[in-house]
């Protein structure tokens, strides 16, 4: 009943360097991906953490609060109630409701954990805390195992006949003749084309199709 640390756990598997390993996570036991979807779930910050603050009320006995969103909750109330009154009396209804959010946390520390602890464990962890990686280097592990684009997109991947990760002009040419509308390919003795011409080629296209105009032979 440890939240703040599956909190920590998932917000690490849910960063944008490890959700974007597609081809990865496609190896994962589909039950291991259930189970990752489920608490990912459980700690949404959909409705104000309504799922994990309705889990951790049925919680008893040990549990460790996500203390991020405790903490959220009395700088939100402190700042949403007063000081003082109209008449200048100290708000007493503010410092009561501080002060049970506050209680609730301390009388948490008092229950002692069902287990003891693992001190290769702890001295693992501790250790760990010396390594620190920045966000590029983060990314740099992410591109190395997985590069950007080292493969078509998946909605080309049944044009790409070769599997080189490209799409050739050859491949290109039988993907145009495959729409039901003229389709622009550019000369092959030109390596790109203006904006200009993109413009002008492009989006006549799209209001035709747009107004139904009547198909010519």
């Amino acid at each position: 009943q440890n939240f703040n640390t599956l909190m920590a756990v998932i917000g690490g598997l849910c960063h944008s360097s490890i959700s974007r390993l597609k081809e990865t996570s496609s190896h994962v036991p589909h039950e291991i991906n259930k189970v990752l979807g489920e608490m990912t779930e459980l700690l949404s910050s959909s409705r104000n953490y309504d799922n994990y603050r309705r889990a951790y009320g049925e919680c008893t006995d040990f549990k460790i609060p996500i203390l991020g969103v405790h903490l959220k909750d009395l700088i939100s109330l402190y700042e949403a109630m007063p000081d003082y009154l109209e008449d200048g009396k100290v708000n007493v209804h503010k410092l009561l409701a501080l002060y049970n959010h506050i209680s609730e946390l301390v009388q948490l520390q008092e229950v002692a954990p069902p287990l003891e602890a693992n001190k290769d464990l702890v001295h693992l962890l501790t250790l760990s805390l010396d390594l620190y990686y920045t966000e590029d280097e983060i990314y740099e592990l992410s591109y190395a195992r997985e590069p950007r684009n080292h493969r078509a997109p998946s909605v080309f991947k049944n044009y790409d006949h070769d599997q080189d990760g490209y799409i050739s002009q050859e491949e290109f040419e039988k993907i145009a003749a495959s729409f039901p509308f003229s389709f622009c390919v550019m000369d092959k003795d030109r390596a790109h084309g203006s904006n200009h011409e993109v413009a002008h080629t492009i989006l006549p296209l799209r209001i035709k199709r747009k107004g139904r105009p009547h198909q010519q032979g």
